[in-house]
């Protein structure tokens, strides 16, 4: 893994944060409309829930196994938790 990788991946978190932080006008100053509801979609909440399930599910599997993590290329690593992580952007990328 390289830094650009790293890179790409806190880049798309942050992108992320920006698009869910606009469901609260209050943080950007915006004057908020009477009436009118700001919430994600049940779907889009389901798969952004599942996407960090299975971030958590990759720490604990790299936990559990033998000596943390081997980097070897033999077991699971903490490379696959990044690799996780970054990927999480990918179904969320159109929110």
């Amino acid at each position: 893994m390289r830094f650009n990788d790293f890179a790409f991946g806190v880049h798309a978190w942050i992108f992320c944060v920006v698009v869910y932080s606009q469901f609260w006008p209050r943080l950007w100053g915006w004057e908020e409309a009477k009436g009118v509801k700001r919430h994600a979609g049940r779907i889009t909440l389901g798969i952004l829930c599942g996407s960090l399930l299975g971030v958590a599910a990759t720490i604990f599997i790299v936990l559990s196994s033998e000596g943390g993590g081997n980097n070897d290329g033999s077991g699971w690593a903490w490379l696959d938790v990044v690799s996780d992580g970054c990927n999480v952007r990918v179904p969320n990328r159109n929110c």
